[in-house]
């Protein structure tokens, strides 16, 4: 028996609770849903003290926490930071700044593509600022563990995940700009710089 308090809507805010969603083409039902139903959509979540981040452009939203005052800080919040180590935050910083070169006006690129960078060229653009602490292979190995963590939060998209014998390519989502912004960039590098000089 179908369920009456379903709204036409339920379908997008649940695939919001779970992670960002993103446009997968012209024709997308649940990105449908989410423009024709955006008032309803934001009204739920406005309850909860979250708000719909919604960037039309590049297709994507996610939910944002809003800021709140002494008494509803005391409120448990539904939308908690995620914690990335400093090699993940190092890579989201590296494919930020990849991803403004690509959409700077003056590039020859058609505006209209996606970023799209090779595994290895990753690792050698990676490793030529961020110095391995571990032998080659172990590095490596770490550094794909970071693109799968950084897939997972949506940052990345990894276009053949089941092809093993060719190298592996990922998407620079724009979304990666939403999370990362400026003054985290600013934040870390200020935090990296301060740990060297400690350490020299």
């Amino acid at each position: 028996m179908a369920d009456s308090n379903l709204k036409p809507w339920s379908q997008v805010c649940i695939k919001l609770l779970q992670g960002p969603i993103f446009r997968q083409n012209a024709n997308d039902k649940l990105w449908d849903k989410l423009e024709m139903y955006e008032s309803d959509i934001q009204s739920f979540f406005a309850i909860l003290g979250v708000s719909v981040s919604i960037d039309k452009a590049d297709g994507f939203a996610y939910l944002r926490q809003n800021e709140l005052n002494e008494e509803d800080d005391k409120i448990s919040r539904l939308i908690r930071q995620i914690p990335l180590t400093e090699e993940q935050s190092f890579l989201c910083i590296l494919l930020r700044d990849e991803l403004n070169k690509f959409d700077n006006p003056n590039n020859s690129q058609d505006k209209s593509s996606v970023l799209i960078l090779r595994e290895t060229e990753l690792y050698e653009q990676f490793a030529s600022f961020y110095t391995p602490k571990s032998d080659q292979i172990t590095a490596r190995k770490n550094f794909k563990k970071n693109l799968d963590r950084l897939c997972e939060l949506g940052l990345l998209k990894e276009q053949n995940p089941d092809d093993s014998d060719n190298e592996q390519e990922y998407e620079v989502r724009r979304y990666i700009r939403a999370k990362i912004d400026s003054q985290f960039c600013e934040d870390f590098m200020a935090k990296l710089k301060e740990k060297e000089g400690n350490n020299g």
